[in-house]
């Protein structure tokens, strides 16, 4: 029996759930069989990610054994941000309802609505989006920000002795060239110093021999043997195709770091 009482999944559209698929995160949960805060988020940016699993397992820390808990985190697009206005985005923002008090946009983290997420696959691309990705966007800066967020979830998942597990959505998360060379924006070195700081050791081994390939989507599309739902119009891994990631990469992950 799973010694886990509450999973906490965060990410973004690829850990949301509920979703069009079913994605890992329901899937794991339905094999630990424990409760389970679902906190993928559409859309969502890698400092979102950061901030609802901080926030949420703060206040689970009220009511659980570190040891009780276990975090999965997939971290979302480097381009994607996000700002916080307690009065209100100045600019026209692309408004989500999705019926829920957390997610959406503006997002709440703590307390009020005031996060408000800048996504370049916005469609249309709202003022707000607009205003920050050609005016204050910068390529190296997002790779910064990234690690950043990684690195400070990263320690305050050890400080509290929480055990958890990383990966990525795609490969432009922490991209490679190749399983041995990173690319010029890992090596740029205002982000070689804070990508040496991670700690790969609780990322999920998803291709060992094959960096490039070592995240979720590469390993849908190559390795799954399941098909995409609409690939030509939809990059989202299919419901079949979470499942053998939860089956075959996650539990056993799991497994032999006995977190479960």
């Amino acid at each position: 029996m799973s010694k886990v009482k509450l999973l906490v999944t965060t990410g973004c559209s690829f850990t949301q759930y509920p979703n069009t698929d079913i994605t890992w995160s329901y899937h794991l949960s339905q094999y630990l069989q424990c409760e389970t805060l679902f906190l993928g988020q559409g859309a969502a940016g890698n400092g979102i990610i950061s901030k609802h699993t901080i926030y949420q397992v703060s206040e689970a820390l009220k009511k659980y054994e570190p040891e009780e808990i276990l975090v999965g985190t997939m971290w979302s697009g480097p381009d994607r941000a996000e700002n916080f206005f307690a009065k209100g985005c100045p600019l026209k923002f692309n408004h989500i309802n999705n019926g829920s008090d957390n997610f959406g946009n503006p997002i709440k983290i703590a307390r009020d609505k005031n996060f408000y997420l800048m996504n370049a696959g916005f469609d249309p691309l709202d003022e707000f989006s607009s205003t920050y990705y050609n005016s204050f966007y910068d390529r190296i800066g997002a790779y910064i920000r990234t690690i950043e967020n990684i690195l400070r979830t990263q320690w305050f998942l050890k400080l509290n002795k929480i055990p958890y597990f990383m990966t990525t959505f795609q490969n432009a998360v922490l991209p490679y060239v190749n399983h041995k060379e990173l690319t010029t924006e890992l090596k740029h070195p205002d982000v070689k110093y804070l990508f040496d700081m991670i700690d790969f050791n609780n990322f999920l081994k998803i291709t060992p021999d094959r960096a490039d390939h070592n995240n979720c989507y590469d390993w849908c599309d190559k390795y799954s043997g399941k098909q995409f739902r609409d690939k030509e119009n939809d990059d989202h891994p299919s419901t079949e195709q979470h499942l053998e990631f939860t089956n075959r990469i996650i539990i056993p992950y799991l497994k032999e770091k006995a977190m479960i």
